[in-house]
């Protein structure tokens, strides 16, 4: 019982720790005047819907800094964590941050990385094959560190991917297959 109750306080925690990051791609949302026409958390991310017509017209640096500001967040807990007193789940609560942070820096479709990349980049090519790359190395990792959680969010990540290519760019998702193998 004692196991159940440490899973469900330790999905708790990083479900606050998800919205924060949230939070701070809804500040930027707001503060360039974007209207909100859906929000959808769950333990594998969020989904933010807006409205098409008006994030479009932004700006680059403005989509920049809707998609860099859940991490920026997460960069800002974890400043904060650290510069108060010690209490007993703080340092669980800086690497959930972290690994938010750093999670949502990867270059894969949904994550921020992606996105952030692409207003850059701004090149279908290249992002799709860094994103093969990604998941193939991220997969190996979760593999070879036999990390079951890591393994399930890689495999929820390539599904993702998949779904997002087949309604999008069938060739890339051939490519996708085609370069596993």
């Amino acid at each position: 019982f004692s196991l159940y109750i440490g899973y469900i306080k330790y999905l708790i925690l990083f479900m606050i720790c998800l919205l924060i990051h949230e939070i701070g791609h809804i500040l930027f949302i707001k503060i360039f005047n974007v209207k909100i026409l859906g929000f959808n958390l769950s333990i594998y991310g969020c989904n933010l819907k807006l409205e098409e017509k008006q994030y479009n017209s932004l700006k680059k640096i403005f989509k920049f800094l809707i998609y860099i500001g859940g991490i920026l967040f997460n960069l800002i807990t974890i400043l904060i964590l650290k510069s108060i007193n010690n209490f007993d789940i703080k340092n669980l609560l800086i690497n959930m941050n972290m690994l938010l942070l750093i999670f949502n820096l990867l270059p894969i479709y949904p994550l921020d990385g992606y996105n952030i990349l692409f207003l850059i980049i701004n090149n279908k090519n290249i992002i799709n094959n860094l994103t093969i790359l990604t998941i193939v190395i991220l997969l190996i990792i979760s593999i070879y560190s036999n990390s079951l959680g890591l393994i399930i969010i890689t495999l929820i990540l390539f599904y993702k991917n998949i779904i997002y290519y087949k309604n999008k760019d069938k060739q890339y998702l051939l490519n996708l297959f085609k370069n596993m193998v």
